[in-house]
């Protein structure tokens, strides 16, 4: 059986996330929406459309807007940003920029 190119690309999004180390959070929520607005950068709401089209089980708008407040009370942003630095440090150094 093959995957449909939803699939592919839904399961190639999951793995960047998982490399760079956001799956650390645990919030399935969180997840889908940050994925949900890189396929398509939309609201709240029409994120729960975007993952439908994908083929992908959405949370509801309200379970996005619990996310979105966990977000700011666990300070996920320190969290991203801790593994983005350390995702950076694991694929070392890497060639100047040729102007």
């Amino acid at each position: 059986m093959t995957e449909s190119s939803s699939e592919v690309l839904w399961n190639v999004l999951i793995e960047a996330y998982r490399r760079l180390g956001f799956d650390q959070l645990a919030d399935e929520a969180f997840r889908a929406l940050v994925l949900a607005r890189i396929v398509e950068p939309t609201s709240k709401s029409a994120a729960v459309g975007v993952l439908d089209e994908l083929g992908v089980a959405a949370p509801h708008r309200n379970t996005f807007t619990a996310a979105l407040r966990r977000c700011v009370d666990k300070d996920y942003r320190a969290a991203l940003a801790a593994a983005c630095a350390a995702a950076s440090r694991r694929s070392g150094p890497r060639a100047p920029a040729k102007s």
